[in-house]
């Protein structure tokens, strides 16, 4: 009997762990709902006219259907399917995504994370056979949503200055090599507050 006990003793606490670190900061939310399976939420979203339509929203990022949302004004309405090309942005949930049209994204479906200077910085998430979760988060950069290039290891040094180039103390930390692009979650959250996540860790 005390096994099973330990067991999801153990389980609470890794999903506990799971949820603490998804939290990236108070305003980079990343509830996606369309990695979770089909789940119907309230939302809105904008066609290429730049009108927007409030109602229940299912995204689909690809796979065996192509990529969109299903729509219904209301709960009890037949669903809409429209393709992500006739999109502009979906806000579903507490989640804004852009919709691009980067050949370099296997879901067009993508969130604007910091766009204070000339290059931007966006983030995925995607599935992970690799990841202790089954999932990763993936970053990109560019001038816009649709002009995108895969932020690595190789060019973060490089590239991550431009992106928060408006903080000098961030960029210092940075080019010094405090932050490095394992630390993506810390250093989004140190540039959005300008205070660095290891103190809270260290006074908690």
């Amino acid at each position: 009997m005390r096994k099973p006990i330990l067991l999801l003793l153990f389980l609470v606490a890794l999903t506990s762990t799971v949820l603490a670190q998804r939290n990236f900061s108070p305003t980079f939310n990343t509830n996606y709902a369309y990695n979770n399976g089909p789940v119907w939420a309230k939302g809105t979203y904008s066609d290429l006219q730049g009108v927007q339509h409030a109602g229940f929203i299912l995204l689909r990022d690809g796979g065996d259907k192509p990529a969109g949302i299903d729509f219904k004004p209301e709960k009890h309405d037949k669903k809409i399917s429209i393709p992500a090309d006739s999109l502009t942005t979906v806000m579903f949930k507490d989640d804004t995504f852009l919709v691009s049209h980067s050949s370099i994204l296997k879901s067009p479906f993508i969130e604007l994370v910091i766009s204070s200077n000339a290059i931007k910085l966006y983030h995925q998430r995607a599935s992970s056979y690799f990841s202790a979760y089954g999932i990763k988060d993936v970053w990109y950069y560019g001038a816009d949503k649709d002009n995108l290039s895969l932020l690595d290891k190789k060019n973060f040094i490089t590239v991550m200055p431009q992106i928060m180039a408006d903080k000098p103390d961030v960029v210092n930390n940075i080019v010094n090599k405090s932050y490095k692009y394992i630390d993506m979650v810390d250093l989004i959250t140190y540039y959005q507050t300008g205070r660095e996540p290891w103190l809270d860790r260290r006074d908690n």
